[in-house]
């Protein structure tokens, strides 16, 4: 499972961020609209890149409730992800991923 090291806001044109997660296993970079609805971070059309294959594996969860509890007025990450442009799933848009702090406390990320 990795381990969230840094978050870096790396460039912001026109509405769209790019982010740079540093973990203890490699760092990949997210593009995306980011916005605050309430207590919700929203993240609309996310691209992922420089995500080798195997870097998160199945710690996306356990990796999205580190960003959460490191985000103090946020409640919920909600993201959804733009039509993937290359790999297995080219052309598809994937489901979107809802993140809550009760979510990470059940299993036990919190």
């Amino acid at each position: 499972m990795p381990t969230l090291k840094a978050i870096e806001i790396k460039d912001t044109d026109s509405g769209v961020v790019l982010v740079q997660i540093v973990t203890d296993v490699g760092s990949f970079d997210i593009m995306a609209e980011f916005s605050i609805d309430g207590a919700d971070l929203i993240v609309k059309g996310a691209h992922v890149g420089h995500l080798g294959i195997g870097i998160i594996g199945t710690g996306l969860l356990a990796l999205a409730c580190q960003v959460l509890r490191s985000l103090q007025d946020v409640e919920a990450i909600r993201i959804y992800g733009a039509r993937r442009t290359t790999g297995r799933g080219a052309g598809t848009i994937p489901r979107p991923i809802h993140v809550t702090r009760s979510r990470c406390r059940a299993k036990g990320l919190a």
